[in-house]
């Protein structure tokens, strides 16, 4: 069984070349952690930036609407695309195998194609429940790899007020955009 509401910690590394020309085509390593809370049966998400400033993304997959709140800013985007649960059915099944050895964890390994990630994204979660426990993206347009592990993983939501919207709701972005589901700031699950 697939378990529909859950709550985790979310480390991000990502290593990117950046424009040699200004930087001397040096490696620059960017650490993240986020707490995220990841509700498919009501069709939720919520990222937060633990760090300064305290930053929260919030997605509704029932409104079709992202809001980024950062200190006293709020904005509002649209999103493209489905909340999909777990692995989606493009998928292409790499593996199964033992995280820490023969009596470790039973995992499979999943690739999926992100064209607007600009690469492909290969991601671990348990064999029973499927529950991520890492991801690797690769973006070969930006020259860039991110890892991301997931911990302290738990059953259900602690506090639905993490979904709740500052009131009134996040005025719309004049420059609108469409957030896909492929976007490396939006989170897969």
């Amino acid at each position: 069984m697939v378990d529909r509401q859950r709550t985790f910690h979310l480390d991000s590394r990502n290593g990117q070349i950046v424009d040699h020309m200004k930087f001397n085509s040096e490696l620059h390593l960017v650490n993240v952690t986020y707490r995220q809370s990841y509700d498919f049966s009501n069709k939720k998400l919520a990222l937060e930036l633990l760090g300064s400033p305290r930053t929260k993304v919030i997605q509704d997959y029932n409104k079709m609407m992202q809001y980024v709140i950062s200190g006293q800013n709020c904005s509002a985007t649209k999103i493209v695309g489905d909340m999909f649960h777990c692995i989606p059915a493009s998928a292409a099944h790499l593996q199964t195998f033992y995280f820490g050895g023969m009596q470790g964890l039973l995992m499979d390994a999943w690739q999926v194609t992100a064209p607007d990630l600009g690469g492909d994204l290969v991601v671990d979660v348990t064999h029973d429940g499927c529950i991520p426990v890492a991801e690797v993206i690769t973006n070969m347009e930006a020259q860039s790899m991110t890892v991301l592990t997931y911990a302290d993983i738990t059953m259900g939501i602690r506090d639905p007020k993490v979904f709740d919207v500052p009131s009134p709701p996040c005025p719309s972005n004049g420059n609108q955009t469409e957030v896909s589901a492929d976007d490396p700031d939006f989170t897969r699950q």
